[in-house]
């Protein structure tokens, strides 16, 4: 933990892409020098429209891309620092649910072995241990033991993102990235889903960071925002003192875009 008691501090992140080749190399600055923490059990809320470099942030942190420059700093370890090799090690405290089921689970693999690999990378658990946290699982996220002899065609839009969840819980981490989790589902199933993201925090504790330019799941979900522009956090601070009272243009135009904001209304103190 550092000293501040941030679970995770992010100092001077950037990121640049090249295209094309010299002397007409272009360079796409999509993360720019941002600065933000996330507290232990804390919800925080990234948002702006897409390629305003939300993604790309956290794909630096869990260094699936490699960052340009900057500090990460998770659990007291730097991330940032650590040998590429080795990155794999952090991925035990800190996960990711991603916007897609439909890509992001591997359709040749049963739903137990979806959810048994991490722990098969992570935990060095036995066969009859893996299976049993395995059932523990599927009850958490409210589905059932028969789904785990399931393959993904055979699921859901819902299902499929509740067994990514359960994929993403699997080795207790400490801090998990929630990319989009409801974009791809149908309104009908869209509550569900972020009840049980809600419901899964207070019972483990986790930290969220949320990843949407779904202004009415950000509210709902988290506690703080950063709203990002072109690379650049142009906002931040308390959720609901952010759509309230907006002070840059930017995040005054997101908020005017939704028809209204009247409808959502956070469910952490019902």
């Amino acid at each position: 933990m550092n000293n501040n008691g941030a679970l995770l501090s992010v100092r001077g992140l950037v990121k640049h892409f090249e295209a094309g080749f010299w002397p007409k190399k272009a360079t796409t600055v999509a993360v720019d020098s941002i600065d933000f923490e996330v507290g232990p059990g804390e919800s925080v809320g990234l948002v702006g429209e897409s390629g305003s470099g939300k993604t790309t942030t956290a794909r630096c942190i869990l260094r699936l891309v490699e960052p340009t420059s900057g500090e990460v700093t998770f659990d007291g370890e730097r991330v940032d620092q650590c040998p590429s090799g080795e990155v794999r090690r952090l991925y035990r405290k800190m996960q990711m649910v991603f916007q897609d089921p439909n890509s992001s689970l591997n359709p040749r693999m049963s739903v137990m072995q979806i959810v048994t690999e991490p722990m098969k990378l992570h935990l060095g658990m036995s066969e009859l241990e893996r299976h049993t946290r395995a059932e523990e699982i599927m009850t958490m996220v409210g589905l059932g033991r028969h789904h785990l002899d399931r393959y993904s065609g055979q699921l859901s839009g819902g299902q499929r993102q509740r067994v990514g969840v359960g994929r993403a819980i699997a080795t207790h981490p400490k801090l998990v990235f929630l990319d989009e989790p409801t974009s791809s589902l149908d309104v009908s199933v869209r509550g569900q889903v972020m009840q049980l993201l809600i419901d899964l925090q207070r019972e483990l504790g986790m930290s969220y960071v949320l990843i949407s330019h779904d202004l009415g799941v950000v509210r709902q979900l988290s506690q703080r925002v950063l709203v990002m522009f072109n690379g650049k956090i142009v906002e931040r601070g308390p959720t609901e003192q952010v759509f309230e009272d907006p002070e840059h243009d930017y995040t005054k135009r997101l908020l005017a875009a939704v028809p209204s904001m009247d409808g959502y209304r956070r469910r952490r103190s019902g």
